[in-house]
């Protein structure tokens, strides 16, 4: 689906032999992939802390994806010396606590995330999705905290 998009999800199992993808349909049906996605759970909720906490986080659902990708990243790809550091900006327009409204960007209401890169391939090696501002002890500013947990893979 990242490879062939198509502008609504029924599409790639239709019948159709222009539109539909055989590869996905006969994969799996359509609607036990929309149930599936539905209920996807990757952390247990319960482990959370709860809401107005210090320990609490708006994406600990997705920490075991994010720690996994990482782990698996660092051990098969081998990056070059040229490392980057940017922000990407996703596209959304829905309901989220995370999503930016940024005003003077071409890309107005978005999430905001911070990618290391190689830079010689373009492959991103590590990511951190902005969730709002955080209260730290440190004397460190936004951009210091980022590339200090971006980079810190590399020392290992």
């Amino acid at each position: 689906m990242g490879i062939h998009q198509l502008p609504h999800l029924c599409i790639y199992s239709c019948s159709d032999t222009f539109l539909g993808v055989d590869s996905v349909s006969k994969t799996m049906i359509l609607k036990f992939f929309k149930k599936r996605v539905e209920v996807l759970r990757l952390n247990y909720i319960l482990e959370a802390e709860p809401k107005g906490m210090a320990g609490c986080d708006k994406l600990h659902k997705v920490w075991p994806l994010e720690k996994s990708l990482y782990k698996n990243c660092f051990k098969t790809y081998h990056h070059s010396n040229r490392l980057s550091v940017d922000e990407c900006m996703i596209p959304f327009k829905g309901r989220s606590g995370l999503k930016q409204y940024l005003p003077l960007k071409p890309v107005k209401e978005c999430y905001k995330v911070w990618c290391l890169a190689d830079s010689v391939t373009g492959f991103v090696l590590k990511f951190k999705i902005y969730s709002g501002k955080i209260d730290s002890s440190d004397d460190l500013e936004l951009g210091e905290r980022v590339v200090l947990y971006l980079c810190s893979e590399l020392a290992d």
